[in-house]
C-alpha cells in the first residue's frame, strides 16, 4: 500500500512536471533479471558475436596479406624505370618518349614544328619550313631548326651548337639561334643567300656566333658573343661575324667582349680558317672589346679583305694591361670608301691600331682614330696609306699617357694620293708623337700634317 502512494505520488509529479512516466517505473520493472531463454539468447548472441569477430579479422588479415602482395608485386613491376633523358618532336609526331639519350626530328607534313630533345646525347632537330623551333638542353646538346623563315634554335650546354635558318640555303630570314656554354657555336642565316635579319649570340668562353656570314646578299643581320650573363663574366677567346665571308653583304652588326674577342662584320678576313675575301659590303658594323690581362687582345674588322666595300665602321676597346687591339675597316683592297676606324685604350704597357682604308688603290673618305690614356703604351692611327690614288683620307691620333709612343700616318707609302690628312696630338710629356701624309711616294698633294706637342712632321 505504502509502496503504491509512493509510486503514485511520483507518477503525478512526473505528469505535472511534463516527464514521460516511462523515466520513472518502478525498481522491479526497470531492473528486471532476464529469465534463463533470455540468458540464452544473451549467449548465444554473444557467440555469433566473437564467431562474426573472428571471421572479419581472419578477412582482414587475408585482405591486408592480400593488400601486401599486390602492392609487393606492383611495385616489383615498376622498378625499371630510369631511362628518360626526354625526346619530343611534334608535327612529324613523337611527343615525348624517354627512352634515353634524347634526339627528336620532325618533319613529315610539318606546319609549325617544334623538336625538344633534354640531357645527354640531346640533339633537337626540325631542317626545314618556317616557324619552327628547335630546343637542346644539357650535355651533347646541338639545336638546329633548318632553312627558312623565322626558326629559332636554342643550345644550352658546353659544346652547344644551335643554327637557325642555316646550311646553304637561300632566303633564310628573321631566323635566331643562341647557343648557352663554353665551346658553343650560334649559325643564324649563315651559310647561304639572301639571308636577312637573322640573328646569332652566343654566351660562353671560346665560342662563335655566325649571322648571315659565309654567303652573299646576305643584310641585317647581327652576330653577338657575350660572356656569362647571369654573372657578367665576360666571354673569353670568341668569335662574332655578320654578313663576313661574302659579297654585297650589308648593314651587318657584330661584337664580341672579352679576352682575346674578334668581330668581324662585312667582307673578309685573311686570317681567319675558312675565311675569304668580300667585295661590295657596305654599312657594316664591327664592335670588339677586350677585357683581359696580359698578351690578350681585341679585334674588329669592318668591310676588309675585299673590293667596293663602302661606309663601314670597326671599333675596339681595351681595358686589359700589356695587351693589344686593333681594328679595320674598309681595308686590304680597292675601291674601299667612307670607312671608319677607331680603337680606344685605358691600360698600361698596351698597344693600340687603327686603320681604314689601307693596303689598297683608289680609297677615298676614309678615317681611323687611335685614343691612348695608358702609360708605356704604343698608339697607331692609319688612314689611305700604302696603295695608289687614295683621297681624302683621315688618320688622327691622340695620346694623354707617361712614356708612349704615338703615330698618325695618312696617304702615305704610295702615289698620287690627295687630301689626306695626319693629325697626332700629346697630352704629356716624356712621350714620343709622329704625324705622316703622303711621305715616301711621289705625286701626293694638298697634304696636311700636324704633330702638335709631338717632335716629328713627316711629308714629301
Amino acid at each position: 500500500m505504502g509502496n503504491a502512494n509512493y509510486i503514485g505520488r511520483v507518477g503525478a509529479l512526473a505528469v505535472a512536471l511534463g516527464i514521460g512516466v516511462g523515466l520513472f517505473a518502478t525498481p522491479v520493472e526497470a531492473f528486471a533479471k532476464p529469465d534463463k531463454d533470455s540468458n540464452a539468447a544473451s549467449d548465444s548472441s554473444t557467440a555469433k558475436t566473437d564467431k562474426a569477430d573472428k571471421t572479419d579479422k581472419a578477412d582482414k588479415t587475408d585482405k591486408a596479406d592480400k593488400d601486401t602482395k599486390a602492392s609487393s608485386d606492383s611495385s616489383a613491376a615498376k622498378a625499371p624505370k630510369p631511362p628518360k633523358n626526354v625526346m619530343v618532336s611534334k608535327n612529324g609526331v613523337v611527343v615525348k618518349n624517354g627512352g634515353g639519350t634524347a634526339v627528336a626530328f620532325t618533319p613529315e607534313g610539318s606546319t609549325g614544328t617544334k623538336a625538344r630533345a633534354t640531357g645527354e646525347g640531346a640533339t633537337a632537330s626540325v631542317t626545314s619550313g618556317s616557324k619552327s623551333r628547335a630546343t637542346a638542353t644539357g650535355a651533347g646538346a646541338t639545336a638546329t631548326a633548318g632553312g627558312g623563315v623565322k626558326n629559332s634554335a636554342k643550345a644550352n650546354a658546353d659544346g652547344a651548337i644551335a643554327a637557325a635558318g642555316s646550311g646553304g640555303g637561300v632566303n633564310n630570314n628573321n631566323n635566331t639561334a643562341r647557343a648557352s656554354g663554353e665551346n658553343s657555336e650560334a649559325y643564324a642565316g649563315s651559310g647561304g643567300s639572301d639571308n636577312n635579319n637573322n640573328r646569332a649570340t652566343v654566351d660562353g668562353d671560346n665560342s662563335t656566333a655566325y649571322a648571315g656570314a659565309n654567303g652573299n646578299g646576305n643584310t641585317n643581320n647581327t652576330a653577338t658573343v657575350t660572356g656569362d650573363t647571369t654573372t657578367g663574366v665576360p666571354g673569353d677567346n670568341s668569335v662574332a661575324s655578320a654578313g663576313s665571308f661574302g659579297d654585297n653583304n650589308t648593314d651587318n652588326t657584330a661584337s664580341a667582349v672579352g679576352q682575346n674577342a674578334q668581330a668581324w662584320a662585312g667582307g673578309g678576313t685573311s686570317d681567319v680558317l675558312n675565311g675569304g675575301p668580300g667585295s661590295n659590303s657596305d654599312d657594316n658594323v664591327a664592335t670588339a672589346t677586350n677585357t683581359g690581362g696580359s698578351d690578350s687582345a681585341a679585334f674588329a674588322y669592318s668591310g676588309v679583305v675585299g673590293d667596293n666595300n663602302d661606309n663601314n665602321t670597326g671599333t675596339a676597346t681595351n681595358s686589359g694591361t700589356s695587351s693589344s687591339t686593333a681594328v679595320e675597316a674598309g681595308s686590304q683592297g680597292d675601291n674601299n670608301s667612307d670607312n671608319s676606324a677607331s680603337a680606344t685604350n685605358t691600360a698600361n704597357d698596351a698597344t693600340t691600331q687603327a686603320v681604314a682604308g689601307v693596303i689598297g688603290d683608289n680609297n677615298t673618305g676614309n678615317t681611323a682614330t687611335a685614343t691612348n690614356s695608358g702609360d708605356g703604351a704604343t698608339t697607331a692611327a692609319g688612314s689611305g696609306y700604302q696603295g695608289d690614288n687614295n683621297t681624302g683620307n683621315t688618320a688622327t691620333g691622340t695620346n694623354s699617357g707617361l712614356d708612349s709612343f704615338l703615330t698618325a700616318i695618312a696617304g702615305a707609302g704610295g702615289d698620287d694620293n690627295i687630301n689626306n690628312t695626319a693629325t697626332a696630338t700629346n697630352g704629356v710629356d716624356n712621350s714620343t708623337t709622329q704625324a705622316w701624309a703622303g711621305f715616301g711616294s711621289d705625286g701626293n698633294e694638298d697634304l696636311d700634317v700636324t704633330a702638335a706637342d709631338g717632335e716629328i712632321n713627316e711629308e714629301p
